[in-house]
């Protein structure tokens, strides 16, 4: 397959997502695909680097000794960023084209966890100020699938009792931002932003950070 680039999804709805890296603004280097998959899993890198990029903007507004506003203003990043690009936050996140996917071994594995990192970094910040209380009765059989997590994370080995915190925590914040961005909150309100306030505040409190509030 001969491209151009790898392009930005078209912003022509659902259909213009489906044609991933046809229409608009090239991303990456011009170059030879030999095959679509190559072409998506080049798009979707970019994509998780330029997210990554600006989510590490976002966090570095704020200092260092304070991961709680830090994690607040990369949640609210995120949003906007999905919010200004619906077409690229379907293609990472909803996973319209099966080439898009992050499995090991896929060139877009490692660009995800570096967008997953600066998250997943700060989180692991504020288990060591010792506030995160994991539920007690979780299943060892169960979190051991969480593994895959902990062997991203460097320092010392966080248990999976509070890898499943942040985990749950991430699911809280995708779920937000996403039934905003593909208009399953219509039904409902107007103005998102409220609900949105009040779901960070409740991944900074299971993190240990409840003196955040919403803004």
């Amino acid at each position: 397959m001969h491209s151009p680039a790898a392009q930005r999804p078209s912003r022509h709805g659902r259909r213009g997502r489906d044609k991933a890296g046809t229409r608009s603004q090239a991303t990456v280097p011009a170059t030879y695909y030999t095959a679509h998959r190559d072409l998506i899993q080049a798009l979707a890198s970019s994509l998780y680097d330029e997210l990554a990029t600006t989510l590490a903007a976002a966090r570095d507004r704020h200092p260092a000794s304070d991961p709680g506003r830090q994690l607040d203003e990369v949640c609210r990043e995120l949003r906007r960023w999905a919010l200004a690009h619906p077409q690229e936050f379907g293609l990472l996140f909803a996973k319209p084209l099966t080439d898009a996917d992050t499995a090991p071994g896929a060139a877009a594995h490692d660009p995800s966890w570096r967008f997953g990192g600066v998250v997943l970094d700060l989180m692991v910040q504020l288990w060591h100020h010792g506030n995160i209380k994991p539920p007690a009765d979780l299943d060892p059989a169960w979190t051991v699938q969480l593994e895959e997590v902990r062997e991203h994370l460097s320092g010392t080995p966080v248990p999976l009792e509070v890898i499943y915190v942040f985990v749950s925590c991430w699911a809280r914040l995708y779920g937000a931002v996403a039934v905003e961005v593909f208009g399953h909150l219509d039904f409902a309100l107007t103005d998102p932003a409220p609900l949105f306030d009040h779901t960070v505040r409740d991944i900074l409190t299971a993190l240990g950070e409840p003196r955040t509030a919403p803004r």
